[in-house]
């Protein structure tokens, strides 16, 4: 079975990195059962207005779509469920169910990672420093790594 679909759809439904999609994880045996389940009932107890929401809002169909565009503009999907998968990762409190990496992404399995966040609203001197910052960390090695949320990890 290709679960890619399925992990793809809860990471739009709850987002990455949230308790919420492994507390439905732990009651069931796959994530498809999860998935068939929250969009056949919809009425899963606890479900927030923001998940129902989402729910009724992203289809399995949306999912496919997303993968078939990340396919053309050549960025890659890697699920909880694939080999792949980080391990730095894989035993995190609330993993985050797929990522979305654009290039070589055997830099993942790398020990020295580090996480560049900050203000959503940075000044020229922040992104100045943290530009520095990041440029000496990248030439020893260390692997930066970014959510891409609004911020300085992509200015």
């Amino acid at each position: 079975m290709n679960s890619k679909k399925y992990w793809v759809w809860l990471s739009m439904v709850f987002g990455g990195g949230t308790y919420r999609l492994w507390q439905f994880m732990s009651v069931f045996e796959t994530v498809e059962e999860v998935c068939c389940e929250l969009i056949s009932t919809g009425r899963a107890v606890g479900l927030t207005e923001n998940e129902i929401h989402n729910i009724k809002s992203y289809n399995l169909k949306d999912a496919e779509t997303l993968i078939a565009e990340c396919d053309k503009r050549g960025i890659s999907i890697i699920t909880y469920a694939d080999s792949d998968y980080p391990s730095h990762l894989r035993f995190i409190p609330d993993p985050p169910p797929a990522l979305f990496c654009k290039g070589n992404t055997a830099c993942l399995s790398g020990t020295k990672t580090i996480t560049c966040v900050g203000t959503r609203k940075a000044g020229n001197y922040s992104i100045s420093a943290c530009s520095r910052i990041c440029s000496e960390l990248a030439k020893k090695g260390y692997i930066i790594t970014s959510g891409f949320a609004v911020g300085i990890d992509i200015t």
